[in-house]
């Protein structure tokens, strides 16, 4: 038992360390190299939110908007409706697909979870361009 225990307490570590670099190396840009860590993250818990999160940022990054949204999708649909995810969703919709109100209805569910001034300016300012269109 203890054998067992020790062994997932070692995985448990070396899969949040793999995200940390994961998240480091795709900070800094390196997208060959957050590519192969991805995999390696996905191989362990592909279905991690965390894991999810920075492979949409990571697909962002590589131009695949649609793919980045199909998994933050994923990601809301698992029951995890973090405020990151909305306002990642709301920034692929305003500033790369161009779907206002796609990004307005993820601003309106940011909101929801928590209150940040500069993202009611920038919902108003998007629903007063959508009454102008």
């Amino acid at each position: 038992f203890r054998r067992v225990l020790f062994r997932s307490y070692l995985r448990v570590i070396s899969f949040n360390q793999l995200l940390r670099k994961t998240e480091y190396v795709l900070e800094k840009k390196r997208l060959k190299e957050t590519g192969e860590l991805i995999k390696r993250v996905e191989a362990i818990n592909a279905d991690d939110p965390v894991a999810m999160y920075l492979k949409a940022v990571y697909l962002l990054e590589c131009r695949k908007p649609e793919e980045a949204v199909i998994i933050l999708n994923k990601i809301l649909a698992k029951g995890y409706s973090e405020p990151v995810v909305y306002i990642t969703l709301a920034d692929i919709y305003q500033y790369r697909i161009d779907d206002t109100k796609k990004a307005i209805s993820d601003l309106e569910k940011y909101l929801q979870i928590q209150r940040n001034n500069k993202v009611e300016k920038r919902l108003e300012a998007l629903k007063l361009e959508l009454e102008e269109e």
